[in-house]
């Protein structure tokens, strides 16, 4: 019973799929902290020549923060994608994802 119970939890656990797209991880993107890559389309970051999207800088909110976020400064999830990127693509319409 207990190895049933034991295969059944770890066969819950699936590897993590990643938060950036493969073209924002680079040395040079980091740096710059811009996540806008060109779509394949047309060559345009974001696509934007297509209308696909645009390339904006991250709006952060000015609230207070609340005791859900007890390590002000040392987790990076309470500015979120701010710790990584400046600017990133906006999409427009129906579209979504950086392609």
């Amino acid at each position: 019973m207990i190895l049933a119970v034991l295969y059944c939890l770890l066969w819950s656990f699936q590897t993590s799929a990643g938060h950036f797209p493969r073209a924002c991880v680079s040395s040079k993107n980091l740096m710059e902290k811009e996540c806008c890559p060109p779509w394949s389309g047309d060559g345009s970051p974001c696509g934007q020549l297509s209308g696909r999207g645009s390339c904006q800088n991250i709006l952060l909110s000015n609230a207070p923060l609340g005791p859900q976020f007890p390590f002000t400064g040392v987790d990076d999830r309470e500015s979120w994608p701010s710790i990584f990127y400046n600017r990133t693509c906006q999409c427009s319409g129906n579209f979504t994802g950086f392609d």
